[in-house]
């Protein structure tokens, strides 16, 4: 089940939960996190997890797997992370 932050937009048809109202996006369910990392070198999915630990030491945050990002929502701003076979990416 999707954890839905407080004061955010939740798509009447999705359910997803967003920081700007009637937020344009895909009307589609959340993938798997590890399938994300299923080609990926471990040092990617290691790069991951320390991003992840640090944003989680500084709020709650929300993991949302999407199909070509993972975006991590923290009630007030939005970072997504693009996962190659051998680097990161960060926008946001």
């Amino acid at each position: 089940m999707r954890q839905v932050v407080t004061g955010m937009w939740a798509c009447p048809e999705c359910g997803r939960s967003f920081a700007s109202r009637n937020q344009a996006h895909t009307c589609v369910a959340l993938g798997d996190l590890d399938r994300h990392f299923a080609r990926a070198s471990p040092q990617v999915r290691a790069a991951f997890d320390a991003v992840l630990a640090s944003v989680s030491a500084v709020g709650p945050v929300q993991v949302l797997p999407e199909k070509t990002r993972i975006a991590l929502a923290p009630a007030s701003c939005a970072s997504t992370h693009s996962r190659r076979a051998t680097w990161c990416t960060r926008s946001g």
